[in-house]
């Protein structure tokens, strides 16, 4: 029999909250059924499936673990245009003070070299 991974009482418990805290994480808990809830979650998974998972096939789980993590990394934050913050990567969203933990003072750079088989994306990206 399979089981869920995660009771989703654990996700309201007290010592979660409290972790979540600790961590500078906010929790997102909504009542049963509200899809706004999870909104943001689910984009970015459905996103992730339908521009880089569908399209490839790896030989090894360390593969596919190191390309998601570049294409999450250098593609999805900080090339990728995402209409809920205006149509810029959420780098920029950083940098430019509107998001919350950065602010105006944030330190990064959008002009670094793109690695890998997204190069292409990345170019069209900065010409389009």
């Amino acid at each position: 029999m399979l089981q869920r991974p995660v009771e989703s009482a654990q996700y309201t418990s007290r010592a979660f909250a409290e972790a979540c805290d600790r961590l500078g994480i906010t929790q997102s808990t909504g009542r049963t059924g509200t899809a706004s809830d999870n909104a943001a979650a689910e984009s970015f998974f459905s996103t992730l499936q339908h521009e880089l998972i569908d399209r490839r096939c790896w030989n090894t789980k360390t593969q596919a673990r190191q390309e998601i993590t570049l294409w999450v990394h250098d593609w999805y934050n900080h090339h990728r245009l995402h209409t809920a913050i205006g149509m810029i990567p959420p780098i920029q969203y950083e940098l430019d003070g509107r998001g919350s933990r950065t602010g105006a003072s944030g330190r990064g750079s959008l002009s670094r070299v793109a690695r890998g088989p997204y190069r292409a994306a990345f170019d069209a990206a900065q010409t389009g």
